[in-house]
């Protein structure tokens, strides 16, 4: 049977580009990646990092003051 390594990592607050974050096969982010939770450059700037990451899989979950909300 394969092992599959996962990673969870929560509560970044906008802090996420310091992070060392380990190699795994699944990146979890539990949610609250935001400061202020009300800015699309925030995203942005997350989604970005997340881009970079070397998980084959990424999940991230929104929490607490993750309430954003952008145009169609």
């Amino acid at each position: 049977m394969a092992r599959v390594r996962i990673i969870c990592i929560s509560d970044t607050h906008g802090q996420h580009a310091g992070l060392r974050v380990p190699d795994g096969d699944i990146l979890i982010h539990a949610g609250d990646f935001m400061t202020y939770g009300n800015a699309p450059r925030e995203i942005i700037d997350f989604n970005t990092w997340l881009g970079h990451q070397p998980h084959a899989h990424k999940i991230v979950s929104r929490v607490l003051k993750n309430f954003f909300s952008l145009p169609p």
